[in-house]
């Protein structure tokens, strides 16, 4: 099933209700994670689908397969098996096997960049490529903001290939999210993809600065590029740009070079190289923290406090000034 299809039936419960099993087939997981993340929210508020996430690389086998063989009172739970591409080759053939003869009561959302096994009738595979097509790509938008008309979801998209051959998942992702920043204003648009373009390696410097600790060169850069953007932007910039950088040490401390390089694809060339070595698992798990109350406050509606972001930097780039001096007083 290509996206455009699946746009047309996730919106009904009863396509859910149909299948057990949703996976999503990509080359390269690691590159939609932004509109895997948005799908999710999505299908939440919008269709009333309640998800239990589990991060299948953090949590035993068995304490899933418990928890995908359970219901409470007959009720139907939708659980979405994060990381699963991740996994070594013998964990995802174990995965493997156990969707193709699974008849449980609830129901799974996969994401895998194959299913080498002949699947069952419960299965749904939805292929996740790169937006080639206008039609596809206006499917996409009026997806998530329904309220916007034919003609507008289709000028929006022409805006895009103008600029672009292709368009990634999480580019369309982050179109989605300005749209519902500005609301639908063609000029304001076509400002922020141009600008966004000229900027990118703007932003490989500025998180090339953040990681570095270089906080003169930082806030300098961050001044120039702050109002570039809106504050829904920045939350999911530096969402991503964390969580790969988690996951990159992670991967680099495991000897899982492979995995590293495939996750740090928008990681600064200075982090890759060097940085990622004087950084601090808790230490980005903190930054996340702090920018999970950033995030819930502009999802509630509320205005961000003036700063907010500021002090979010700060705070990391002290965690680790305070760290350093601590070890120089122990040696």
């Amino acid at each position: 099933m290509n996206l455009q299809k699946f746009f047309s039936n996730a919106q009904k419960n009863e396509w859910w209700d149909s299948h057990a099993i949703t996976c999503f087939l990509c080359n390269n997981p690691d590159n939609a994670t932004f509109f895997l993340s948005m799908l999710s929210s999505f299908l939440e508020k919008k269709i009333g689908k309640t998800i239990q996430n589990c991060n299948t690389e953090s949590v035993d086998e068995a304490k899933i397969i418990a928890m995908l063989s359970c219901s409470f009172l007959g009720m139907k739970s939708t659980y979405w098996l994060k990381r699963m591409h991740s996994l070594d080759v013998k964990k995802r053939s174990f995965w493997i096997d156990y969707f193709s003869d699974y008849n449980g009561v609830n129901s799974i959302i996969i994401c895998l960049k194959e299913f080498s096994k002949k699947s069952n009738d419960q299965m749904q595979f939805i292929e996740l490529n790169v937006i080639t097509d206008l039609q596809e790509m206006a499917a996409f938008i009026s997806f998530f903001i329904p309220e916007l008309s034919l003609y507008q979801v289709k000028d929006v998209a022409r805006e895009l290939f103008k600029r672009r051959k292709s368009i990634s998942l999480d580019m369309a992702s982050l179109v989605v999210k300005f749209l519902h920043a500005i609301g639908f204003d063609m000029v304001v648009l076509r400002a922020w993809l141009d600008d966004s373009l000229l900027h990118e390696q703007s932003l490989f410097s500025l998180s090339g600065y953040f990681f570095n600790k270089d906080m003169h060169s930082f806030f300098r850069s961050w001044q120039a590029c702050s109002v570039k953007y809106p504050e829904i932007f920045w939350v999911s910039y530096w969402f991503d740009i964390l969580w790969r950088a988690y996951y990159y040490i992670s991967y680099m401390q495991n000897g899982e070079s492979t995995a590293a390089k495939k996750i740090g694809v928008r990681l600064p060339f200075s982090f890759i190289q060097r940085d990622w070595q004087f950084v601090q698992l808790d230490e980005l798990k903190n930054a996340i923290t702090l920018l999970s109350t950033i995030d819930a406050d502009l999802k509630s509606g509320m205005q961000i406090s003036y700063g907010a972001f500021e002090v979010f930097f700060l705070q990391f780039f002290y965690a680790r000034k305070n760290r350093i001096n601590r070890q120089q007083l122990v040696i």
